[in-house]
């Protein structure tokens, strides 16, 4: 069994209900993120790694849930506001008078680039293989992974298994509220219960950035870059190379 220190959880379910006396049929997914290496400092180019564990709560009138596809979103906006006034920025409720102040999260707006996708792909999901919408950095900000086959995961099994990938700081700054940290919001897209019924979830997490972690880095072994993620710190040590050499030729 994973450890689950440090993950946020969510779940979600949806309940059918056809006439008085018929069967109540439910679909529970559930999903959480955990950070298993967040380096420090955690400045532009450090590379972290996330975790997003899967399985599935009490299935009524079905005994499986199948996983097709998740989504992660690298860097997502803070933004607050409203509820009697969406128009309306807050940071607390007392600036909504009648009202509260909320978070779009977990929904995701894009923060810009902030974050960008590295790869390196592993997994514990039994038979599957998942493949990525990016070749790496910050577009797509929404990084879709699709399974192989659908991962099929037993009614009440928590965790089941997990996919994990890394991420790469790409700003000194975010662009929202929480300058120094980096929102993300993860989520089942496609997956489905043998009831018929479809589940999603959607999450949030963060990181801090300069040395700031919003947690306690794992003992995972630093990752080892995939290829996206050479390209992008070559052409970074690249750029520092030739002022070097421009330098030494002016001297």
């Amino acid at each position: 069994m994973m450890r689950l220190a440090g993950s946020v959880l969510a779940s979600f379910f949806v309940l059918a209900v056809a006439g008085g006396a018929a069967a109540q049929n439910t679909c529970n997914g559930q999903l959480a993120i955990e950070y298993v290496t967040v380096q420090n400092p955690n400045v532009v180019g450090s590379i972290d790694r996330v975790r997003l564990v899967m399985g599935a709560g009490s299935i009524g009138g079905g005994n499986r849930l199948d996983v097709s596809r998740v989504v992660f979103n690298l860097d997502c906006r803070n933004n607050r506001y409203c509820s009697n006034a969406p128009a309306t920025s807050c940071t607390d409720n007392a600036g909504c008078p009648g009202g509260t102040c909320v978070s779009v999260l977990p929904g995701c707006i894009d923060d810009g680039a902030v974050a960008g996708y590295v790869g390196n792909i592993t997994t514990t999901c039994p038979g599957v293989t998942w493949t990525a919408n990016s070749l790496g950095g910050a577009v797509p900000n929404e990084v879709r992974f699709t399974a192989s086959t659908p991962v099929a995961i037993p009614a009440g099994t928590f965790p089941y298994c997990a996919i994990e990938f890394d991420f790469v700081k790409l700003s000194e700054t975010s662009n929202d509220s929480t300058p120094k940290t980096i929102e993300q919001v993860a989520a089942f897209e496609t997956a489905a219960c043998n009831n018929g019924l479809a589940a999603t979830s959607r999450i949030s997490g963060a990181v801090g950035i300069s040395g700031s972690p919003d947690v306690t880095p794992g003992t995972v072994p630093a990752p080892t870059l995939s290829a996206a993620g050479a390209l992008l710190l070559a052409a970074g040590l690249g750029a520092v190379g030739t002022r070097r050499l421009r330098r030494r030729r002016l001297s």
